[in-house]
């Protein structure tokens, strides 16, 4: 997931999520919108967490062996020291893999939902019809899955039902398959629709069905 050009974002594999997408709202009055951010925020303060990590690992080393222990009264020794490694941690911390070893689990959690819910927005779902639009985001850095869904459908089915869509997700993705991930949490989730909101579509999605890509700078 650490490539900008992940599979999930080609053309094939949007044709098979865009194709997923139309079958599921062939049979309910629902929207359904998959989006995949590549990171859902800049996480600026990594690069100077990486640096202080890696000062910090060299003056234990230094002390540890004794080594440059008399350079120690130089402040110009210091300052040096300080300043490579906040330069190292600083180009790190564009490492994907790095920020997320920095980060704390919640935090990745945290930044995937606030990400999920301006989606949520940005695409249109919280304005969509007798509120039962359903978002499924996935936050490829973070490695995070958020499925939201609006109010109406929410007060119906609860949370369970959008943890199973979740989990048919993060199915398939462990298994390198993250088109399929999304297509088996399409099916799920037009599933669950259909069963509080059927009814053949007369008329064109008020949505794109497309996959929507999000950069997040």
């Amino acid at each position: 997931m650490d490539k900008m050009m992940h599979p999930a974002l080609g053309h094939e594999a949007r044709q098979r999520v865009k194709s997923a997408v139309e079958a599921a709202e062939s049979a309910t009055t629902a929207e359904i919108v998959p989006v995949v951010a590549l990171r859902c925020a800049n996480h600026a303060n990594t690069g100077l967490l990486c640096g202080l990590i890696l000062l910090a690992l060299l003056w234990s080393t230094e002390l540890s062996f004794g080594a440059r222990v008399r350079a120690w009264a130089s402040w110009e020794v210091q300052l040096g020291d300080v300043a490579a490694c906040l330069a190292l941690g600083w180009l790190l911390s564009h490492l994907a893999w790095v920020r997320r070893l920095l980060l704390p689990r919640r935090a990745r959690e945290h930044a995937a939902h606030l990400a999920a819910e301006a989606a949520f927005h940005r695409y249109g779902l919280a304005k969509a019809l007798d509120d039962n639009g359903v978002l499924i985001f996935v936050a490829l850095e973070e490695r995070q899955v958020v499925v939201l869904a609006g109010a109406g459908i929410h007060a119906l089915v609860g949370d369970e039902a959008w943890t199973g869509v979740r989990d048919r997700l993060l199915e398939r993705a462990a298994m390198g398959d993250l088109a399929g991930g999304f297509e088996a949490a399409i099916a799920e989730a037009g599933a669950v629709l259909k069963a509080h909101h059927p009814g053949a579509r007369t008329a064109p999605s008020q949505l794109d069905d497309r996959l929507r890509i999000m950069h997040i700078l």
